[in-house]
This record gives C-alpha cells, structure tokens and sequence, in this order.
C-alpha cells in the first residue's frame, strides 16, 4: 500500500527531514517496515496497510509539534513512534480502566489517559502536565469520587493555585 502527504510548507518539511535528511533517515531506520519517499512537497510512505498508517499518524504528530515553532530531535521521533505504536496496540483495550461511580462510568480515551489512570492506582501522589482539555482533572476527579465511595479515602481535598497578584 501507498499512501500520499502533503507536507506543508518548506520550512515544515526541512525541519521534519533534519539537515541532510537526518530525521528521514532516522524514522526510516525506526520503522524499517515502511519505505519513506520524499517527493517536493510530498512524502510517499510504501509498506503493509498498518505499518504505513502507524508511520502516517506519527509523521502527523510530527508535523504538529513543527507548526508549533518547535524543533525535532531523534528523541521526538523515538516517542511519537512509540506513542504511535502504544496507541495502535492497545486500540480500544481500556475495559480494565473503567471508573465506576454512583451515576455513570468513566473510560480512558487515549492510551495517555490509561496511563495516567494506572499511575493514580499504583501511586499516592501524581503530578500530571499537559495540553488544557486532556481529561486531566476531570480523570483525577473521577478517580478521586471512586476511592471516596469505595471507602479506599475518607476526605477529598480540593486544592487549586494561587496566582502572585491574587489576593485571598
């Protein structure tokens, strides 16, 4: 299978390919199952159906992090393709990770939020970061709620920020 994208502009493609195609070279070397094919503008990604859709979605993660002024190094390209993989795997595997409170139960979407889920059950404390709209708190909530009613706590606390100008 064959499958055709549009990279964007030449400064995206630049600084996804690396000085001399390095990061080409690199992801090629990663997924040694797909054939890489630059072409203007285009890269054509050659190989197994999901090995050239693993290779697509990761090369659009990529791209991502490029139109967000960032720069890619090999060690981007190593996680987004594990991240990539990880996903694939455990596509709709999250049965395991349901929270069930009194009104409704809550499942993981991305193998992100699975992740976060089994670091709350495995640790007291955890200190997560990421992009506004990920489910963070509201899956910490949920866990929070869980453990309240299944009598695993006897208080949640709720705590927020307090910003420098802020009086209280």
């Amino acid at each position: 299978m064959d499958k055709i994208m549009v990279l964007g502009t030449q400064k995206d493609i630049l600084a996804l390919f690396g000085q001399n195609d390095q990061n080409l070279r690199f992801m090629a070397s990663l997924f040694s199952s797909i054939k890489l094919i630059p072409r203007g503008n285009e890269l054509i990604i050659s190989g197994e159906k999901e090995n050239v859709e693993n290779g697509c979605d990761a090369i659009t993660y990529l791209l991502e992090i490029i139109k967000q002024g960032n720069n890619v190094q090999e060690s981007d390209i190593t996680h987004i393709f594990k991240k990539t993989l990880r996903e694939k795997n455990h596509n709709g595997d999250y049965a395991s990770y349901e929270i069930h409170t009194q009104r409704k139960t809550i499942k993981p979407k991305t193998a992100g939020q699975r992740d976060y889920i089994d670091a709350i059950k495995r640790n007291d404390i955890v200190f997560s970061i990421g992009p506004a709209g990920t489910g963070k708190t509201y899956l910490a909530m949920a866990m929070a709620v869980y453990y309240l009613f299944s009598r695993s706590v006897q208080r949640i606390i709720l705590t927020r920020p307090v910003e420098k100008q802020e009086k209280i």
